[in-house]
């Protein structure tokens, strides 16, 4: 199975979006927008991906990125900018997308009103857990460390770490 992988990532390769000569690229879900989608040397992602670019948004991957099962990516006409070295677990979520449903009125295209895209960037050698969560607008320094679950936004200096409240222990 991984040789389909390699085989995909050297497509990839040939027509311009993959650098390197290593790596692979596990059976996406979707991907939309190929054009404004780059991956680094030695890129690794396990299947059942979600990556989209919707509009000139660009979604660019880093060296020696390893990336785990159900990635969902997706920006419009923001970057998403990913370091190299990173490594990320499974069920994450990246999206440059933000509607402010507090200020919708009452006849109106509730979806489309009040949306504003912001850029993400990842800095190099940074680590993000199962199930986390960036939201748009969010910069993360290098070697930042992003805890299983997080829900990130916002500016974090170089080895920063987030992570959701500590769960307490139970004495039976």
């Amino acid at each position: 199975m991984r040789a389909i992988w390699v085989i995909r990532f050297y497509f990839y390769k040939l027509i311009g979006r993959a650098s390197g000569w290593k790596g692979y690229i596990g059976r996406p879900k979707f991907v939309k927008g190929l054009k404004n989608i780059y991956f680094g040397k030695n890129f690794r992602i396990f299947p059942d991906s979600r990556i989209e670019s919707l509009g000139n948004g660009k979604i660019i991957f880093g060296d020696n990125c390893v990336i785990g099962h159900n990635l969902f990516i997706t920006c419009s006409e923001k970057d998403i900018e990913i370091g190299s070295e990173c490594i990320f677990s499974a069920n994450i979520f990246f999206g440059t997308q933000k509607n402010d449903f507090l200020n919708i009125s009452s006849d109106s295209n509730w979806f489309k009103e009040n949306i504003t895209e912001h850029s993400i960037k990842i800095g190099n050698k940074c680590f993000i857990g199962h199930g986390a969560v960036i939201l748009p607008g969010t910069i993360l320094g290098n070697k930042c460390v992003i805890g299983a679950n997080a829900v990130v936004g916002g500016v974090f200096e170089d080895g920063s770490i987030v992570a959701p409240m500590k769960s307490k222990k139970i004495n039976h």
